[in-house]
């Protein structure tokens, strides 16, 4: 079958792109193999609800036992939690070295920015309107 031909080549590039990047989440803008894994993940969904879909037993047990991620929602929300976590930590670092969390942008674009837009958020949520600030987040600051 060539379907299943393809499907095996592109699971081999999988496991090459696994040996040299030590994960099996290839981004989108990986181009063809990105694209193959973001469609793995869609046939998983449809094969678990019972839809019709190309996912089948032994290519799903071909996945798995490569540590293919088939939800990758709460790994995103903890890589997202972590990136904040390095801002705070930065932004720690800055008033050690600085004596101030008055971040000037002349000295670090990035993490004025960061900044910003904490305050922004801060100042919806209190205003009572949408805001992307967990209260965890606002805590930690």
């Amino acid at each position: 079958d060539v379907h299943e031909w393809q499907w095996n080549r592109t699971f081999h590039e999988l496991l090459d792109y696994k040996m040299e990047h030590n994960t099996t989440n290839v981004p989108m803008s990986y181009g063809g193999l990105g694209l193959w894994v973001f469609n793995q993940r869609a046939y998983y969904n449809s094969y678990r609800k019972g839809k019709p879909s190309h996912m089948t037993p032994a290519r799903l047990e071909k996945l798995k036992s490569i540590g293919f991620e088939f939800d990758l929602g709460r790994k995103l929300l903890s890589a997202a939690d972590e990136r904040w976590q390095s801002r705070l930590n930065e932004l720690k670092e800055y008033r050690e070295q600085f004596g101030t969390l008055r971040v000037q942008k002349s000295k670090n674009p990035s993490l004025y920015n960061w900044c910003q837009n904490q305050k922004a958020s801060y100042r919806a949520k209190f205003k009572g309107r949408h805001s992307p600030l967990k209260k965890e987040r606002e805590q930690a600051l």
